[in-house]
């Protein structure tokens, strides 16, 4: 098997995990399909280079029990082998493999970022199980945001057919990694929203700030008020703290439908602006609401995320 297929994460299911595997897939209707030439360039055609990648990369686990005595080691067996977060959430060498000393670091996953899940989460303000939770159950947490792109699916096709008990044991165990946090929540809120309510005050003095106000505030707008729920403050959205601008301009541009995100919110399609309004509104977030370096060539960005969501649609 190519390691595309996350079998480094699936070798840690307990045997008794990947009997129940088998027993559900005998269940299924079979179909009838001609094999496919293989279209992967040389020398990735050439199957045999495999061993040479699981020698430098592939441990074999010692499986670990499914049936652990703390929702916390639950979830540690959870995350890490069947539900493999580590594949999208962990940076890969130039093999494609992950990089060990930098397990849930974060990483660029189909144009988008996937944030790191430890200490080094971009998020201004602490995850605690609670957000976890209300993100891996309802697709959505009222101080991180909102689940889009490709996490979508795993929270509403994978995850929504765990019992609560497995959803709870996974956001405690998130939490142990880092960068969770129980403490100065409120503060960070409410800090937050005095900010804002001060902008608000002063005259719209730049171009991304009276686009801003125009297009979005009406939604993201709490000021004197509790951050809405699936209407995050931005200055509490980690997409605005991230290296690159990818999670946000996919939000922009594409916005949240109703099967993303928690249902019964959608946030519109911001197409129809220009790459230089969008960049406008980008620059004005990121400097207004961080205090983050301001991201370069953000019109070229805009026109590439714009360019890859047409080919992808």
């Amino acid at each position: 098997m190519f390691p595309a297929f996350p079998y480094d994460h699936f070798a840690l299911l307990s045997d008794r995990d990947i009997d129940a595997l088998y027993a559900f897939f005998m269940t299924r209707t079979p179909v009838r399909q001609v094999n496919r030439d293989n279209t992967l360039p040389f020398p990735l055609n050439i199957r045999f280079l495999q061993a040479g990648w699981k020698l430098l990369f592939f441990r074999p686990p010692e499986p670990q029990n499914a049936i652990s005595q703390t929702a916390e080691a639950r979830g540690h067996y959870l995350v890490d082998g069947i539900a493999h977060c580590g594949a999208c959430h962990t940076p890969r060498n130039a093999l494609g493999a992950e990089i060990a000393g930098r397990a849930m670091d974060g990483a660029d996953i189909d144009g988008w970022t996937a944030p790191a899940l430890n200490g080094n989460t971009p998020s201004p303000t602490g995850w605690r199980a609670s957000d976890f939770y209300d993100y891996l159950r309802t697709g959505s947490s009222r101080l991180h945001g909102t689940a889009a792109g490709t996490m979508s699916p795993v929270v509403h096709q994978g995850l929504a057919k765990l019992p609560d008990d497995d959803i709870q044991a996974i956001s405690q165990y998130l939490v142990t990694l880092g960068g969770g946090s129980s403490a100065l929540q409120e503060a960070a809120e409410t800090r937050s929203l005095e900010q804002d309510a001060a902008k608000s005050s002063s005259s719209l003095a730049t171009p991304g700030e009276r686009l801003y106000v125009t297009a979005c505030a009406t939604c993201h707008f709490n000021a004197g008020e509790k951050v809405a729920d699936a209407r995050p403050e931005l200055g509490l959205n980690s997409a605005l703290f991230l290296e690159k601008p990818n999670n946000l301009l996919h939000a922009v541009l594409e916005g949240v439908s109703a099967e993303d995100g928690k249902p019964g919110v959608v946030m519109p399609a911001f197409r129809a602006m220009t790459d230089r309004d969008l960049a406008e509104i980008a620059k004005y977030l990121r400097s207004t609401r961080t205090d983050l370096p301001t991201w370069t060539d953000l019109e070229e960005r805009v026109a590439r995320t714009r360019s890859a969501g047409a080919a992808h649609d």
